[in-house]
């Protein structure tokens, strides 16, 4: 609930007369501040308006009312009131008023029971019109006295009863009805009732002519009636009973019952809006203009600690410790000049602990536009405001973590790894005390790599740690986490460490690779007394992951070491197997001319053989050629290259709707040409037709390779191409021109595939088809290397 807009105070609805204009107030709290005085106070008595007016009320009193009191009676009772020696004041009184006049008074004084404002003292002057001094008819002078004085007791007792806040409203009604019919003449029997609504409280009226009644309203709205009737006695009484005496005298009780009926309905608004927020679990505070507590509900019973009887009078920011980014003054300037001020306050419990509170301030003012009072409502944000540090920390921990991961992942030298990694771990726990450690190749001694902020003393006395000496294998010999920390209860060997290093704490952390320790993180600082959970768990990760990158780069260099012992088996193999290629390709050429018959053939066959093994190798180290060399595109003149392929396969035609001059390629771009048409007249036959075009469509050229041969299968128009891939054809090397012819393509940036020569009729042929980027139609793009084509495929992706 918004507590700040459901609840608006105000003292002159709260505590002014309504309907009796000659009622002056002045409402004083329970430290004896003056709140409020309205404006018939400042006529009669000359008092400054409420901004103006003494806080004290003892001297604002004593200054302005005490001195214009004619009877001594009155000015001790008040006096009495003021100075806590009496809880009540009621009595009649002379005033002389600011103009002159001598006029009469009822001063009545009491404590208020208002839920929002308990222990408030209100102190009302009721003037007494002139017509009430009137004798009633047929009474002698001393019998008119006895009857005022009877009345004046009468009503003394009235206004006792409805200032007494315990008694229940009905019970306060029939006792009313029962003190009446002593404020009149005796002419006979009287009768007294007081009718609320349906509820009549006193004795029946008879049926006589004889009645008097005022109406009680409560703003202007009938709320009931007080009815006085006389009983005919048989005497001679006078023809009208009553007279203007006891129309005034129904007249004032009326009122006074309709004032308890006003203050009935305002005490149950303010009772069940008091109840709504103490419902609400902010603190909601009311306090008037000097800071003292008037109001303190349950919420901020339970949240400071102090309950409601111990704060109130107080002043709330003395009380609490109120600590604010701005002086608190300059918060009152704001809230005076808008009447609303929104912020976050640090306060203390009555345990001494401290909480942050979202706070919200409105002012409450008087009709009259006078600061009365300030509603306060605090939202305690502590567990927040924590959980957005620690957000923020935790932020803060994954980014250099990140910072460490990226790092990592980028150091191939071990040195580089640690050098980089204790930096920004440094950095990120600010930190100023580092030293990162390798184990020797016996690993028994851990030498120390890169320091930071190390003692000298440190440099020339540690040359290099035992990992078998205690606390040390824990960390070196175990793998687990060490944190030393400055307590009373550390062994003088960690405490020895602490000095040498130089620190308060130091955290030891192993850096694992392969389940191996490869060597250790020390981390320490002088002014910081421990590690957090949170930094150690911290700690451990940026360990596991500089062990991480420890173990890519020996991965790396075993890759490396591997790579380079592939190649020059490679090497050996292919220079080997081709020297004996070609003396075994020399002996079956000698065979065949030699042998007849079927020897013959069985000498062609060998040599057909010895020619396939001579293209596989000639395939392989054509692919790690490709593969190895990263080369830039550069135009390429497709002329040459065809003109090449014809001088060396006469059988094939070439049919052309004029070539282009230039295509994006490569030195390799002859072995496409040749592959493909090699693989034609393979497997197409010796009696296949061999056809070759090159038609330009857009900023492309297709180049189709046609053949009369039996085609190619549906099912194998696309893996023909990956002959070459493991789960394709595993450990064979045919299909080798396809997949080299494949990979060439796509390294141009062009697309390759194969499609019946004749739509429908796989069996009339195939058609081997690849596209080739136009120089001219491409000026505009830059010339890509293989590493720039991959960089952006990659992007796109």
């Amino acid at each position: 609930m918004n507590t700040t807009e459901s609840y608006v105070f105000d003292p002159i609805e709260t505590f002014s007369v309504p309907g009796e204009p000659d009622t002056g107030v002045l409402v004083i709290d329970r430290t004896r501040n003056t709140i409020w005085a309205d404006r018939l106070l400042q006529e009669i008595f000359r008092m400054p308006c409420s901004a103006d007016i003494d806080r004290n009320a003892v001297q604002a009193v004593g200054k302005y009312l005490l001195p214009r009191l004619q009877d001594r009676t009155c000015r001790h009772q008040l006096e009495s009131l003021l100075n806590a020696r009496r809880t009540s004041l009621l009595s009649e009184c002379r005033i002389q008023t600011a103009s002159g006049d001598l006029c009469r008074f009822v001063c009545s004084g009491q404590q208020t029971g208002v839920p929002l404002y308990p222990d408030l003292i209100v102190v009302r002057f009721r003037k007494i019109p002139e017509e009430a001094t009137e004798e009633h008819p047929g009474l002698s002078d001393t019998s008119a006295a006895a009857g005022r004085e009877a009345r004046f007791h009468i009503l003394a007792e009235i206004s006792r009863l409805l200032d007494i806040g315990t008694l229940p409203s009905e019970e306060i009604f029939r006792m009313t009805a029962g003190l009446l019919p002593g404020c009149f003449a005796p002419h006979g029997e009287t009768h007294a009732r007081i009718v609320i609504g349906e509820a009549v409280y006193g004795s029946p009226l008879p049926e006589t002519p004889r009645k008097a009644e005022a109406e009680i309203t409560v703003h202007g709205d009938r709320a009931g009636a007080v009815e006085v009737a006389y009983t005919d006695t048989g005497g001679a009484e006078p023809t009208d009973p009553f007279c203007k005496e006891d129309f005034l005298l129904l007249q004032v009780v009326a009122g006074m019952l309709g004032r308890l009926l006003d203050r009935m309905r305002i005490e149950e608004t303010l009772g069940r809006q008091a109840a709504l927020i103490d419902l609400t679990n902010d603190t909601v505070t009311v306090c008037d203009m000097d800071d003292r507590i008037l109001f303190w509900n349950r919420g901020a019973e339970e949240e400071y600690g102090w309950r409601r009887d111990e704060v109130l009078g107080q002043k709330i920011h003395d009380l609490l410790q109120t600590r604010s980014p701005r002086p608190l003054d300059a918060i009152r300037a704001d809230l005076l000049r808008t009447g609303r001020w929104e912020g976050e306050l640090v306060q203390a419990r009555r345990d001494g602990s401290r909480l942050v509170v979202a706070s919200r301030w409105a002012l409450q003012r008087a009709d009259d536009g006078t600061p009365v009072s300030i509603l306060e409502t605090n939202t305690n944000i502590t567990g927040k405001k924590r959980a957005e540090a620690e957000v923020q920390k935790q932020n803060s921990h994954l980014a250099m973590l990140n910072q460490i991961i990226s790092a990592s992942a980028s150091s191939l030298s071990f040195d580089e790894l640690l050098e980089t990694s204790l930096e920004k771990t440094l950095d990120l726990l600010s930190c100023g005390v580092g030293i990162t450690y390798a184990l020797d190749a016996e690993r028994t001694r851990a030498l120390p790599r890169c320091r930071h902020g190390t003692p000298a003393s440190l440099h020339a006395r540690q040359r290099s740690i035992n990992v078998h000496h205690w606390p040390y294998n824990f960390v070196f010999i175990g793998g687990q986490a060490r944190y030393l920390e400055q307590r009373e209860d550390l062994g003088m060997i960690e405490a020895g460490i602490l000095q040498e290093y130089g620190v308060s704490t130091l955290a030891c952390i192993p850096l694992i690779a392969e389940s191996i320790v490869v060597g250790a993180l020390f981390i320490g600082d002088a002014e910081k007394s421990a590690f957090s959970p949170g930094e150690k768990n911290l700690l451990e990760a940026i360990g596991k992951e500089i062990g991480a990158g420890v173990l890519r780069s020996i991965l790396h260099k075993r890759l490396e070491t591997a790579n380079r012992e592939a190649n020059l088996y490679l090497d050996i193999m292919i220079h080997d197997i081709r020297n004996a290629e070609n003396v075994a390709s020399l002996y079956s050429d000698l065979l065949v001319e030699m042998l007849d018959g079927q020897a013959a053939e069985y000498a062609e066959k060998v040599r057909g053989s010895i020619m396939k093994g001579t293209d596989i190798i000639r395939h392989v180290s054509a692919i790690r050629k490709i593969r190895q060399e990263s080369v830039a595109l550069e135009p390429v003149s497709l002329d040459p290259v065809v003109k090449n392929l014809l001088l060396n396969r006469p059988g094939v035609t070439v049919a052309s709707g004029g070539r282009p001059q230039e295509v994006w390629a490569d030195e390799f771009l002859f072995e496409v040409f040749e592959r493909l048409v090699d693989n034609s007249i393979r497997f197409a036959g010796p009696d296949a037709e061999i056809v070759m075009r090159l038609e330009e469509c857009d900023d492309e050229v297709v180049v189709s390779v046609e053949d009369t041969g039996p085609g190619v299968a549906d099912d194998a128009k696309e893996a023909i191409f990956y002959r070459f891939d493991r789960e394709k054809n595993q450990g064979s090397g045919k299909g080798l021109g396809l997949y080299i012819a494949r990979m060439l393509v796509e390294r141009y940036g062009g697309r390759i595939w194969v499609e019946n020569r004749v739509e429908g009729r796989p069996d009339l042929g195939a058609a081997f088809r690849f596209t080739l980027r136009i120089v001219e139609a491409d000026l505009d793009r830059p010339r890509y290397s293989e590493a720039d084509e991959a960089a952006e495929d990659e992007r796109e992706l």
